[in-house]
């Protein structure tokens, strides 16, 4: 019998498969074989993904070399081959080498929630940490997207929940990367802020209740008439042609896309 350990890829065979995939909410499977490059590559991958995300995530490995009879239940051909299960239920299936970003994206879409912690405000720049966690704002015509004129979406630093797409982006010549509105009303939180001597509304994600910026009623008028002023040091930027692996695969619509096959023509 395979004994489980916490926080740490875990080796199973084919008897002990089930009590695995079973033994937590959400267990990621690693089809790999000893003389297989790309599944040494991946490993350290995932190494650090079991560090990471400690008991919300388990990560199990198992030798198809060994374990035949399980590579075929699951159809595996190519390996390494990573199955995501949730509730004991298959729910993805990625194929091939990947990188951290596609398989954060794969287990991110599992838990289907985003979320503030530990982890996400580890890996924050200063900047990034006074503005999102302080409440700081950055110095105007200073911020990495205020010219940033690319397609694609804007979510937050720490959480990773999409907040602004580029297509809502204006130039306001305030020095912040302004938009006319958010891509979902109710990741952006509005709360009254009287400091400073001003009075002003504040704006906030929902899920990482991270400092975006201030929304003002001075924007286009053609538009919604409102400007969402927000710190570069608040957001993370994913390009149109990412946002399928990265997760927001379903968000590709607003831009008249309808599958990742359209973005790569």
């Amino acid at each position: 019998m395979t004994t489980l350990v916490t926080n740490e890829p875990i080796h199973i065979n084919d008897d002990d498969f089930d009590m695995a995939v079973h033994r937590d909410d959400l267990v990621l499977v690693d089809f790999w074989a000893p003389w297989c490059g790309p599944c040494r590559a991946i490993a350290p991958v995932l190494e650090e993904l079991a560090g990471d995300y400690g008991e919300a995530l388990t990560i199990a490995k198992i030798n198809v070399d060994d374990n035949q009879r399980k590579a075929a239940q699951f159809g595996v051909r190519g390996i390494p081959t990573l199955v995501l299960f949730k509730g004991g239920e298959p729910v993805e299936t990625l194929v091939g080498l990947q990188t951290r970003t596609s398989l954060i994206a794969a287990i991110e879409r599992a838990r289907a929630k985003y979320a503030k912690t530990d982890q996400a405000l580890s890996r924050l720049t200063a900047e990034q940490y006074r503005v999102t966690q302080q409440d700081g704002t950055e110095s105007p015509f200073s911020g990495e997207y205020v010219d940033n004129k690319a397609a694609g979406i804007y979510v937050d630093v720490v959480s990773g929940e999409p907040l602004f797409a580029s297509i809502d982006k204006y130039d306001s010549g305030s020095g912040w990367p302004s938009f006319t509105r958010p891509i979902v009303e109710q990741n952006v939180v509005e709360r009254l802020d009287d400091s400073h001597g001003m009075r002003r509304v504040e704006v906030r994600s929902k899920h990482a209740d991270s400092h975006l910026g201030h929304v003002f009623p001075d924007g286009p008028s053609d538009s919604t008439g409102m400007r969402y002023c927000i710190n570069s040091a608040s957001l993370r930027f994913v390009e149109l042609e990412d946002m399928a692996a990265e997760g927001y695969g379903d968000l590709l619509s607003i831009f008249g896309v309808e599958d990742q096959k359209e973005v790569s023509k």
